[in-house]
């Protein structure tokens, strides 16, 4: 395994059903309730995704994926008279990879009898943090081996084979785990980034309007952990220019606005193309439109 800074990774978490753990906080693309690439590889707080944003001559966005830790309602609270909530050994290991202690949590993690695919996956997540790629590959395909219909697994090993610039199998990987849980805006997104990277622009419009309609918030999380700039600035700008068109279709023009303007200051100048195209024909005759247009595009 090559070492994950190969794309120049950037790792983000997104803590739910998928990296998803436990408590409630937010990293890069696997899925969990305590963890969340964009490529996004991930920091891990209990709840639910990864992400990590490579670089090499494009945008890459991953997000690894861990799953919920299930505590019976029983076992939470001992009295409804006086609540006490109860830290499990599961919990234990989320918080401390949601802290960014993954050797520790990994430790945790390994003393919890019986293993689950779940425990596996949140396992690997913390050895791709470190980077450690083949640490984290035995844990993702142990935890398949385990339950092989566990998605956040799927997109997780996927999102290694991304940052090693091994696209088929990524992407293998990534429509498998979309295949069982087509539910989870991360996976479209990483998906998407791949496309990206393939320069199949049509397709990963696509993709990015399936994970918007799953999370609106998705592009400004992905922003938020870990989307760089890497040596390819029209790369960059393409990837404003479909969120704004997903914006613009979505009727939220002012977030519509907000993108087509990342997308002058990474150096698209095309007015006519904007002002023709039809995915921003909803922006015609609103002022903050016509006043981006004439400031950035004379």
């Amino acid at each position: 395994m090559q070492p994950s800074s190969s794309r120049n990774l950037s790792i983000r978490l997104l803590r739910r059903v998928s990296i998803v753990g436990g408590l409630a906080a937010c990293a890069l693309v696997a899925s969990s309730a305590a963890l969340a690439q964009s490529v996004t590889l991930a920091e891990v707080t209990p709840g639910p995704s990864l992400a990590a944003a490579g670089g090499g001559g494009g945008v890459t966005v991953l997000r690894l994926h861990e799953t919920p830790a299930e505590t019976p309602a029983e076992e939470t609270w001992q009295s409804a008279a006086a609540p006490v909530f109860v830290v499990t050994p599961e919990l234990r290991a989320d918080t401390l990879a949601a802290r960014g202690r993954y050797e520790e949590a990994i430790a945790a993690y390994l003393r919890i009898w019986p293993r689950t695919a779940e425990i596996d996956n949140k396992i690997g997540v913390a050895y791709q943090h470190l980077s450690k790629d083949r640490e984290a590959v035995a844990y993702y395909e142990q935890a398949l081996a385990r339950d092989h219909r566990l998605a956040a697994a799927y997109n997780n090993l996927g999102t290694v084979f991304f940052q090693e610039k091994k696209d088929r199998k990524a992407k293998r990987l990534y429509k498998r785990s979309i295949r069982l849980n087509s539910g989870e805006a991360a996976f479209w997104s990483n998906l998407a980034m791949l496309y990206l990277e393939e320069k199949k622009y049509s397709d990963c419009a696509e993709a990015y309007q399936r994970a918007f309609r799953l999370n609106p918030e998705i592009f400004p999380e992905m922003e938020l952990n870990g989307l760089r700039q890497n040596e390819s600035p029209r790369e960059m700008a393409r990837m404003y220019l479909t969120f704004a068109a997903i914006y613009a279709h979505a009727g939220m023009k002012d977030q519509a606005i907000v993108y087509l303007g990342k997308a002058f200051a990474d150096g698209f100048t095309n007015r006519q193309w904007v002002e023709q195209n039809q995915q921003f024909a909803a922006l015609h005759g609103y002022p903050a439109f016509e006043q981006l247009l004439n400031q950035h595009l004379h």
